[in-house]
């Protein structure tokens, strides 16, 4: 419960709690790992709340707004060093977000901004055959001219 708009959902490999990635009211944006029985917050509040509170988000966007849409967890010997790292889609910023898990695995520290807004708003972020990223963007102005790229 207290989860305010849900976008996406996924797991990381070989664990078994799913991190949510969520929009904030109008920044605030979260990324929660989701314990059994746990409050994340919302109406009462967005983002940390501190010890005693309600779960604190596993990564929170503070004063600014991302509006992040779809998350991925990279899986696969293909990603290298950043197998394991999540990938989350942006509608408001028009990126993809890379982040790495905590050594605990309680939090995420943002490590890279990629295709900052070369195809729009993205919507969501998938693993396709091979290991392949695949974003879906809103945005139809992009067209054949970039097919193909790759992270």
């Amino acid at each position: 419960m207290g989860h305010r708009n849900p976008q996406g959902i996924d797991f990381p490999p070989g664990r078994d709690e799913p991190y949510v990635v969520e929009h904030g009211p109008e920044h605030r944006d979260e990324i929660n790992r989701i314990e059994p029985g746990a409050d994340y917050g919302w109406p009462e509040r967005s983002g940390p709340d501190g010890p005693g509170g309600s779960a604190d988000p596993a990564w929170a966007s503070g004063s600014s707004t991302l509006a992040p849409s779809g998350g991925m967890f990279a899986v696969g010997a293909e990603w290298g060093a950043w197998e394991g790292d999540l990938f989350v889609a942006s509608l408001q910023e028009a990126d993809l977000r890379r982040f790495r898990l905590s050594g605990d695995g309680l939090s995420l520290v943002e490590k890279d901004v990629l295709f900052d807004g070369r195809f729009g708003r993205l919507r969501t972020v998938s693993l396709g055959p091979g290991g392949a990223l695949y974003l879906t963007t809103s945005d139809s102005t992009w067209g054949e001219a970039t097919t193909g790229s790759s992270v």
